[in-house]
């Protein structure tokens, strides 16, 4: 944790406790209802919010090891993600050069090589074709240009991104991130460990789905008998970063770090601050001081669908059965919360856009500046 950070954002919300407001944004913004059932608009955010930008594929304590994989599926996509043997994280397109089956069935695991279960061909963890059953029924057949495609991909400060639709040439990781880069890069995410992941599947467009991460506007009434019962009010901080976004929310109990002298405050250690950050498009970071989670929000299969991963990260290897059990519950408690009240009502929201009228529009307020920020940039990239 960032002692300058945790100190700076502290005092500001100390601020907010004593004059309370969620008012951040300068204006509101009037969304049309049809951005969440526009058939044409739906296949242009999975071609360019989903296809032709970098995305998180996930964070390095996934894979610790050479020949640790996991698989990464953005819309219309399957990829490997696999750590070779000199320790690089690379990209390859899940699907055989024999004839396209899918190599690859499981999320996740560790192995030498990837034998595709259809007839059997081999390939090493660069991609490389190093088998083929009855191969001299392949006359002529050069291995070294039948291995598994390569897809664009860069690790940087213990996060994995991937270019979804490329074929393994550099990406301007850069220019996507910008001041971001280093607001990442002080978290030291490297460092983390991997626990578990969960999936949601949500009866809800994608960006319903998403849009419940983006504001505290709903904590005090949506999850008033859980999440609420900790946050002060729905009271945070934002900071944009470009076309990403940094939350700092304040826990009920940090008015009470009033009674240390200043230079014993832990409120972040202490749980009495959490950090929300939000990863154009699709995924947020989420850091209390005993765990992190990583959710990553795609859209499913039908535009009225999207599908969510949720995934739980240590700060220190997960190694007693006491640990394990203390993370299962705190996972459960914030799993349930997510599919039982927020999807909840994001898929409440998308049945009665079945029925809306072409005119119909949804309104952000001010308290919603990250929501709206947002859906500007989403209309922006995927304008026709």
């Amino acid at each position: 944790m960032d002692r300058t950070l945790e100190m700076d954002v502290t005092r500001q919300l100390l601020e907010l406790l004593d004059n309370p407001t969620m008012s951040t944004g300068a204006d509101t913004l009037e969304l049309p209802a049809s951005d969440y059932t526009d058939p044409r608009r739906w296949s242009r955010e999975k071609e360019r919010l989903f296809g032709e930008l970098p995305l998180v594929g996930g964070l390095s304590g996934e894979l610790p090891e050479p020949g640790d994989w996991k698989l990464f599926e953005p819309p219309g996509v399957s990829i490997v993600l696999v750590r070779g043997d000199d320790g690089v994280v690379r990209g390859l397109r899940n699907s055989c050069r024999h004839r396209g089956a899918i190599v690859v069935e499981q999320p996740r695991g560790s192995n030498r090589s990837f034998t595709c279960p259809y007839h059997s061909w081999t390939y090493d963890r660069q991609g490389a074709l190093v088998g083929i059953p009855q191969s001299e029924t392949f006359p002529g057949i050069c291995r070294e240009q039948r291995g598994l495609r390569p897809v664009s991909v860069q690790e940087r400060d213990g996060v994995i991104w991937v270019l979804p639709r490329s074929g393994g040439e550099p990406f301007d990781l850069n220019g996507h991130l910008g001041d971001f880069g280093p607001e990442l890069a002080r978290w030291n995410l490297g460092d983390l460990h991997f626990f578990e992941q969960r999936v949601h599947r949500v009866p809800a467009n994608w960006k319903l789905a998403l849009d419940t991460f983006t504001e505290a506007y709903h904590i005090p009434n949506l999850h008033k008998g859980t999440v609420g019962l900790l946050a002060a009010g729905g009271l945070n901080l934002t900071t944009a970063f470009g076309r990403h976004h940094r939350q700092t929310l304040a826990m009920k109990h940090l008015k009470d770090i009033r009674e240390v002298p200043g230079d014993r405050w832990e409120p972040f250690a202490t749980g009495a601050i959490a950090f929300v950050y939000i990863v154009f498009p699709n995924t947020m970071l989420l850091l209390f001081g005993d765990h992190v989670e990583v959710v990553q929000v795609f859209p499913g299969d039908t535009i009225d669908t999207s599908v969510t991963l949720q995934s739980m990260f240590d700060y220190a290897p997960i190694e007693s059965e006491d640990r394990k059990v203390s993370m299962s519950a705190v996972f459960d408690f914030f799993y349930n919360v997510i599919a039982g009240e927020d999807y909840r009502m994001a898929a409440g929201v998308q049945r009665m856009l079945s029925s809306s009228s072409p005119e119909e529009t949804f309104l952000l307020g001010r308290c919603e500046s990250v929501t709206q920020a947002l859906h500007r940039s989403f209309q922006q990239l995927v304008a026709p």
